[in-house]
């Protein structure tokens, strides 16, 4: 009987070691990928994550999911994230906070297939997630708050009537297919924050026929603008990412340091478009490469 205890006790022992050395094996992973540079948050378990804002992992705590003023919505230590919407409203305003909380990211899926006419993000939001108004047929105009950084894969895709994109100053980011499919959008200003577009962003959008994109631009990928409007044109400094994407896809290119100039203002097919008054007013020259 002495026996069998010992031998009892010293596995649970030898049990308490190995749980002691995996663990500290695990901590140091997770430490490891933060310091690493991985920007996508570390996910422990149903109810924690770990991101990357700090060289130590920082504990988010996973609290309840909730409905407010017809917003559906997961609400966590730090943030909130829109994940639906029950109202009858169809014109809509997203709440800067819920419960306290700062709303920091409209989820993948929230708004897909949505009857809502009119969206305006509100300054605290950071993240529009994949899909996240995939299809919303009625939705007419998108205003987007000030930081906005990231606007995911199929964001606004066959949005058929929207008409009015209305970027803001600190967007980095338009991801694959993000406006695919938006039949009514005839023209958009890429503000000077962006850095990149994706493939297939503005693919199929029928009615654009113009388009400026600032030199920020570093990264455009494949087949952007691809079946735009017949006389489609890219307004843009010569030189850079959008000038050389012009020259590669036979695409009419208008030289054009900033979106207040009249060489993009003066378009004879001109429509209500965002204008900036903190940007100068650029050089008045005009430049256009004949279709190759």
């Amino acid at each position: 009987m002495k026996r069998l205890i010992k031998i009892c006790i010293f596995i649970v022992i030898l049990t308490l070691i190995a749980s002691i050395f995996t663990g500290c094996e695990f901590w140091d992973n997770v430490k490891n990928q933060l310091q690493g540079g991985d920007t996508d948050d570390y996910t422990l378990t149903k109810n924690f994550t770990y991101n990357s804002n700090s060289n130590e992992p920082t504990k988010v705590i996973y609290m309840h999911q909730g409905e407010e003023n017809g917003f559906k919505y997961k609400l966590y230590s730090d943030h909130a994230e829109i994940i639906g919407y029950k109202g009858e409203e169809t014109d809509i305003v997203i709440p800067e906070r819920i419960e306290s909380i700062p709303v920091t990211i409209i989820a993948k899926n929230a708004f897909h297939q949505s009857n809502i006419t009119s969206v305006q993000i509100s300054n605290s939001v950071t993240e529009i997630g994949d899909g996240a108004f995939y299809e919303a047929k009625r939705l007419l105009q998108v205003t987007f708050g000030e930081n906005v950084q990231v606007i995911g894969k199929y964001a606004f895709f066959g949005c058929d009537s929207l008409d009015g994109v209305y970027l803001n100053n600190t967007l980095r980011e338009i991801k694959e297919y993000a406006f695919n499919s938006c039949l009514s959008l005839e023209s958009i200003v890429i503000t000077d924050s962006v850095e990149s577009i994706g493939d297939h962003a503005f693919y199929l959008c029928q009615s654009m026929f113009k388009v400026f994109i600032p030199g920020s631009v570093m990264q455009m990928g494949d087949d952007v603008f691809g079946r735009c409007h017949q006389n489609f044109k890219i307004y843009a400094p010569a030189s850079s990412v959008a000038h050389n994407y012009a020259l590669q896809n036979s695409t009419l290119f208008i030289e054009c340091y900033t979106h207040l100039e009249e060489s993009y203002n003066d378009d004879t097919n001109d429509v209500d478009v965002s204008y900036d008054d903190e940007h100068e007013h650029g050089t008045e020259n005009e430049e256009t490469t004949e279709q190759a």
